[in-house]
């Protein structure tokens, strides 16, 4: 390859402003195949013919004032050592196009770099708009992007090929893909480092993200498509996604947008809608149930005995950092909910865990917990419910969740201070005998799962006929 530094001819001229090389093009210039045209400085191009069959570098600015299209020809390499402009007042076309500059890059015109190839991102953000971006041309497509160098603002493609949008935010890349594309049309996708200002959701949702949401517009054509939106470890507090469902915006109300991670070549760590996309606007994750995590929210609750006392533990999923304090209420034998104390969010990982102590029960008193966690903007989330009878005996057993699903798993803990064995039943209402087990727990925490797809809707005791060793605990069973 021949590298070409400056060649200084009547079809364009080269000057050194205040220690800044300018290449500017008024006729016409170009760079013929196997050509390299390094410019150290800026490229500032009004030329009627502008055609690169070779390879431009370039450190500074780029300046285009007259349309450059010629298909499918020539690299555009981006390399400065401090932020790079893209002022375009006129179209600008390459085949092949090269991001690497750490300091990274400004699109400040009111015209879009186009891409017949490919363009690779090595280094730096690509900080874009509406008027000017990145626009993607039939059967384009990106290479490399990262954490470390994405299209940070809106992003274009037009055609009728399976495409990345190579986006992010910050340092966050998360790419939104489409498929399934009908016939040749424009889309536009956009994303957002932080929740939309409204999580409403309908009656389809039972929860809706704040940490994330994508713009996906449709500018021209008809098509719609599939469309697949990217996760991290950060995006969910729980790992069990089944629960999980993209959420779209309609009449500022998310609802449900049926998808899966199971589809064929599914990308990996994303859920695509189940079928084509033909509404547009704002995009999340939204879920079905709330033990998804898609918001800051309080997970494994429980009680255990200690002596005498009744320790609550919980862990919360603190990722935004909205959750401010924790308080804690006692309800005694069924009756009103009675403030005990609260404690200060922590906010310092993703996962903390708490302990309160309540040092004051009363003794073979039915005692009913739940923690209230207030947020930033004076909004509430309560826990589940865990009940427990008090006692100083050896051993004290906590049930939940009370009331439960027909189904749902019922979980007996049991703290103990010594090895045993003895005999675990379950009765209805008016004591027949539904379940029986004999047991052996061990000094510590110990749990045993009851299956409850066989229990009627109805009130239920759990007990043990040995004198002196488990107390009666009612629980609900409810379809």
């Amino acid at each position: 390859m021949y590298r070409i530094f400056f060649k200084i001819a009547s079809l364009f001229w080269v000057c050194n402003l205040q220690a800044q090389i300018i290449f500017h093009t008024v006729d016409s210039l170009y760079i013929a195949p196997d050509t390299e045209l390094y410019i150290h400085g800026d490229l500032s191009n009004e030329g009627e013919e502008f055609e690169n069959q070779g390879e431009i570098e370039l450190t500074g600015n780029l300046t285009n004032e007259t349309e450059v299209n010629f298909p499918f020809s020539g690299t555009l390499i981006l390399a400065g050592n401090q932020e790079q402009l893209i002022e375009l007042s006129a179209p600008f076309t390459t085949d092949r196009l090269i991001f690497n500059n750490s300091s990274g890059f400004s699109f400040v015109g009111d015209q879009h770099l186009k891409i017949d190839g490919y363009t690779t991102f090595n280094q730096g953000m690509v900080f874009t708009q509406n008027e000017s971006s990145l626009y993607f041309n039939d059967a384009s497509f990106a290479i490399g992007a990262s954490n470390k160098s994405f299209v940070h603002g809106p992003c274009y493609k037009f055609g009728l090929d399976q495409f990345v949008f190579p986006i992010g935010k910050n340092n966050r890349y998360r790419p939104l893909i489409i498929d399934q594309i009908d016939s040749p049309t424009t889309f536009r996708a956009h994303y957002f480092d932080e929740g939309y200002n409204s999580i409403e959701s309908d009656q389809t949702l039972a929860e809706v993200s704040d940490w994330e949401y994508w713009e996906f517009e449709r500018i021209l054509g008809e098509s719609g498509a599939q469309l697949t939106l990217t996760t991290d470890a950060t995006s969910f507090g729980n790992s069990d996604i089944e629960h999980v469902q993209i959420a779209y915006l309609n009449d500022e109300e998310w609802t449900k947008v049926d998808a899966t991670d199971t589809i064929p070549e599914q990308f990996e760590s994303s859920f695509s809608s189940v079928e084509q996309i033909n509404n547009f606007g704002y995009f999340t994750f939204g879920a079905t149930d709330r033990s998804a995590l898609l918001r800051d929210d309080i997970m494994d609750f429980s009680l255990r005995k200690q002596a005498c006392d009744i320790v609550l533990n919980w862990t919360s999923f603190e990722r935004k950092g909205s959750i401010q304090v924790y308080e804690i209420y006692r309800s005694s034998e069924g009756g009103l909910f009675e403030f005990l104390g609260n404690l200060n969010a922590q906010n310092t990982t993703l996962f903390n865990t708490y302990n309160f102590v309540d040092s004051e029960p009363e003794e073979f008193i039915f005692y009913t917990y739940k923690i209230v966690a207030i947020l930033d903007d004076g909004s509430t989330l309560e826990s589940e419910i865990r009940q427990v009878k008090s006692s100083c005996a050896p051993i004290s057993a906590t049930l939940f969740p009370n009331p439960a699903r027909s189904g749902e798993p019922l979980t007996l803990q049991l703290d103990s201070d010594v090895n045993k064995n003895f005999t675990v039943q379950i009765v209805d209402y008016i004591g027949r005998l539904m379940y029986e087990q004999r047991v052996y727990i061990k000094k510590g925490t110990n749990t045993i799962i009851f299956d409850t797809r066989n229990f009627s809707a109805e009130q239920y005791y759990i007990w043990s006929p040995e004198p002196d060793i488990l107390p009666t605990l009612p629980f609900q069973i409810h379809h």
